[in-house]
């Protein structure tokens, strides 16, 4: 089965960028606003600032987005970091062309537990609704993958309210990710549940084997 390998890095440095369009067919791309509302690489400066590391930008993302365009079969996953960054993220898909890239987001109605907003100071801005959802499928017509927030086993898989709010968003999002990463879950059952929607599944690669049907998107940390 045809899948797509993506790497997912903490970092975004010329190493990680050429060993995405070397290895793999696509990256991901962390976007924030810094105060003056400007995107930017990484993730929101409260969360450096609450996990006490210091933040430098290690390329500009006007750099990485020329180095894209130089580069136009690596496929590219913009990570929403902030929910006031949506209209940044649509700019920067329309610069560098839409059929190219996809949208990652968490999805705040597939937040299944509220104290999970509350671990980390920026999760308040990082959940995204529905109907913002819904709007960048209509207007950039990019596929969708949303993660859930409280999903921590694989009994949480039978959630009812997770099912319904899956089958509610079935037109909107493209790949379900359900967050777990401590706890296993038969992925191939899970895409089983998810085909009925006609909804594809995010894995780990490093860690899981890929279902034999349906939609994948495949995450990996290993630069090659």
């Amino acid at each position: 089965m045809k899948y797509i390998t993506c790497l997912h890095s903490f970092i975004f440095d010329t190493d990680t960028f050429a060993s995405a369009v070397a290895n793999h067919e696509a990256i991901e791309i962390d976007i924030s606003l810094d105060d003056n509302g400007n995107p930017y690489i990484g993730h929101p400066l409260s969360w450096y600032i609450f996990h006490h590391k210091s933040f430098k930008e290690p390329i500009r993302l006007d750099t990485a987005l020329e180095m894209l365009k130089h580069t136009p079969n690596t496929k590219v996953v913009f990570d929403i970091k902030q929910k006031q960054a949506v209209d940044s993220v649509m700019s920067i898909v329309n610069e560098i062309g839409a059929e190219r890239c996809f949208i990652h987001a968490f999805a705040s109605e597939l937040v299944l537990d509220p104290e999970e907003t509350k671990k980390e100071p920026q999760r308040k801005h990082e959940n995204i609704p529905t109907h913002t959802l819904q709007r960048l499928k209509a207007e950039l017509n990019v596929p969708i993958i949303v993660s859930a927030r409280g999903i921590d086993s694989a009994a949480d898989l039978e959630s009812r309210r997770l099912w319904k709010t899956l089958a509610n968003m079935r037109n909107v999002i493209d790949f379900f990710n359900p967050g777990i990463t401590d706890s296993p879950y038969d992925v191939s059952e899970l895409q089983k549940k998810l085909q009925a929607y006609e909804i594809g599944q995010t894995i780990n690669i490093d860690e899981q084997q890929p279902p034999k049907t349906g939609k994948v998107f495949c995450f990996t940390n290993k630069k090659i």
